[in-house]
């Protein structure tokens, strides 16, 4: 039995020396295995014998605190709700289209051709605009050789000059056509309704348009004119 109790020490420093070298937080650890329940680990603290010093009872050994492993909390998955699909969106009906065989309205019937025509209104015509009295004074240059001519040819043309209240004189010439007089003079009528006149002359020394005129002065102070157009070759 003493010998027994001389060896149990031994034993334990035997037993603990591994556990001891790790440190005393690696023999507390518990590693949590998910399948598997942690295994309680115990501690027992050596205490040391003095050498040839017998110990009646053997050190009661400290037992330390039992860790357990940190659970994690696993997420409950909600549940999956249904939600609705939405109904699928429904097609606009198109209107039919027009029917092509519409009857048109036949036309409005033409007013009756027997309607009496309204009356006009006795509204009174305007009188005519007056007009001012004709001149009566009228002269006349009459070429009774025709109206072409050579160079230097003799021409001949009459006068004929009217008023019913009497003429008093005219004067006559031959112009280029920029009114430029070549020959010319003056004749009285005295009063006469009816004064002639005819002249003989040479034709122009140029070819040329030429013209042949006259102004007339009446009794009563009116005057107008009268011309004629030669040609000279």
């Amino acid at each position: 039995m003493r010998r027994f109790l001389m060896l149990l020490p031994g034993a334990l420093i035997i037993f603990l020396a591994p556990i001891l070298a790790c440190g005393p937080g690696t023999a507390s650890r518990v590693t949590p295995t998910p399948t598997k329940t942690p295994k309680r680990v115990l501690a027992i603290e050596q205490t040391r014998v003095p050498t040839g010093v017998v110990t009646s009872a053997p050190v009661n050994p400290v037992i330390p605190e039992i860790v357990s492993p940190i659970e994690t909390p696993t997420p409950t998955p909600l549940p999956a709700t249904d939600t609705p699909t939405p109904p699928p969106p429904t097609a606009t009906p198109t209107p039919p289209p027009p029917p092509t065989d519409t009857p048109v309205p036949p036309p409005p019937p033409p007013p009756p051709t027997n309607t009496p025509a309204p009356p006009p209104p006795n509204t009174p015509a305007p009188p005519p605009p007056t007009q001012p009295p004709a001149n009566p004074l009228r002269v006349i240059v009459e070429l009774p050789d025709g109206n072409t001519f050579d160079t230097d040819e003799e021409i001949r043309f009459v006068f004929v000059v009217t008023d019913p209240g009497g003429v008093k004189e005219f004067t006559w010439g031959i112009f280029t056509q920029n009114q430029t007089s070549l020959k010319g003079d003056k004749h009285d009528c005295g009063g006469a309704t009816e004064c002639r006149l005819e002249i003989k002359e040479s034709a122009p020394p140029i070819e040329g348009t030429y013209i042949v005129g006259a102004d007339a002065l009446s009794v009563s102070g009116k005057t107008t004119r009268g011309i004629g157009e030669i040609y000279v070759r």
